[in-house]
């Protein structure tokens, strides 16, 4: 089992790679590599520092409730990880557009709305496996 820190490390890198597979499954890889550099690194870093500042917030209800509340929060996560990036990309217009395109990935790819599921799941059980209260030895 992980730790906290390494639990928060693992979720920032799950988000960061749900958002950037996303990304390239939906708009595809542009014929100049530079471009593709130039779009996805800041969604990645964007990606990473939004998981890593939500990441206290996750898991803390249990049940049904808690896990709703999870997934607004990733919802949330993905739209912070946007305007981040937005604003690297594109300081002022990407700052509002950011969100709106990261949130709006999955209605372009079938592909990339599975992907953020999964990435959606996965990282939701992480968050919540990293504070489940570890049982006493004896």
């Amino acid at each position: 089992m992980f730790s906290y820190s390494h639990s928060r490390l693992l979720a920032a890198l799950v988000a960061a790679a749900t958002l950037g597979l996303a990304m390239t499954l939906a708009n595809g890889i542009p014929p100049e590599p530079g471009a593709f550099v130039r779009s996805l690194a800041p969604m990645l870093a964007g990606a990473a520092l939004a998981q890593w500042l939500l990441f206290p917030l996750f898991a803390r209800r249990a049940g049904g409730r808690g896990v709703a509340l999870d997934a607004a929060l990733w919802v949330a996560l993905i739209a912070l990880a946007g305007l981040f990036a937005g604003t690297l990309i594109l300081p002022g217009a990407g700052t509002i557009l950011g969100p709106m395109v990261t949130l709006s990935l999955p209605l372009q790819s079938p592909l990339a709305a599975l992907v953020y599921l999964a990435g959606a799941a996965f990282g939701i059980r992480l968050m919540r496996r990293a504070r489940a209260p570890v049982p006493l030895a004896g």
